[in-house]
């Protein structure tokens, strides 16, 4: 084999390797009160100093409602949060629902202070969060990570369109 598709070979290989690493992971709000439930996907499974744009999708439901995730409406986030491939273990993310009269939030273990919650308020101008502290997010048990398609393909295709073209280059 000759040593420039040897190199594009081994290349293929370490994208293919990268485009597994990156994939989605989904954490889901566990151990919590009855009512309270969420999940949260992010771009890997793990990431010792993540940002708002790691998170793919997210929804929190509480006794007064669902609320989706929407980037778009931050109205507070911690600069940086942690997750692994078991679980998130800080963040504090708040975020108003399309309406605007809604504010809902993540969090787990915000600044090492242990203060766990999944939560909403309906009325951003006052009043307190309806949230569930007792809970925690832990990566979903069910199976492995969730695939990164868009990421993943143009990863692998990429790397195989390279990988062809240079075999025909030098097949002669």
């Amino acid at each position: 084999m000759k040593p420039l598709i040897r190199f594009a070979s081994i290349v293929t290989v370490i994208l293919s390797l990268t485009a597994a690493v990156r994939a989605d992971q989904e954490y889901v709000w566990t151990g919590g009160s009855v009512g309270y439930s969420g999940t949260i996907t992010l771009d890997s499974n793990s990431n010792p100093a993540g940002s708002i744009t790691d998170i793919v999708s997210g929804q929190i439901t509480t006794p007064s409602g669902t609320y989706i995730f929407d980037p778009t409406m931050i109205s507070y986030s911690q600069s940086a949060f942690d997750w692994n491939p078991s679980e998130i273990t800080d963040m504090w993310i708040d975020w108003l629902t399309l309406s605007g009269t809604v504010d809902a939030g993540f969090g787990e273990n915000f600044g090492g202070g242990g203060q766990n919650f999944v939560g909403s308020r309906d009325n951003p101008g006052g009043g307190d969060y309806l949230v569930d502290f007792s809970g925690s997010w832990k990566a979903e048990a069910s199976g492995p990570s969730v695939p990164d398609t868009a990421a993943t393909s143009a990863l692998l295709g990429g790397a195989l369109a390279g990988l062809a073209a240079l075999r025909r280059r030098f097949a002669k």
